[in-house]
């Protein structure tokens, strides 16, 4: 999350701006640093409450998140081998999402 949302994004606006390519890294650089050690300072601050949290949120909301990257994983299993033949699978997959979001009954 920290290279293409804060480090990417500083370093391509300082390469716009028409600067040096070794200013632009040790901008992102430290800006990096700033952001891992601000990062750090929220876990110490709420690592305290963590506990509170913990006891008082029921066990299906800590758990949907596990369930949620289950589903991505399951789905990205079954949609990377049609991606690897792209001419003989998108077609059909077209045509059956058509068919799905056009509420289409078959």
């Amino acid at each position: 999350a920290f290279i293409f949302s804060i480090i990417l994004p500083t370093y391509s606006s300082c390469m716009k701006s028409r600067n040096d390519p070794h200013t632009c890294q040790n901008l992102a650089w430290h800006v990096a640093l700033a952001s891992n050690f601000m990062t750090e300072i929220i876990l110490l601050v709420l690592c305290f409450v963590g506990e509170f949290i913990r006891r008082n949120t029921p066990s299906v909301a800590l758990l949907s998140s596990i369930s949620g990257i289950g589903f991505t994983y399951l789905a990205l299993n079954e949609f990377l081998p049609v991606a690897a033949s792209p001419i003989v699978s998108f077609l059909p997959f077209a045509i059956v999402m058509l068919g799905y979001f056009a509420g289409d009954r078959f």
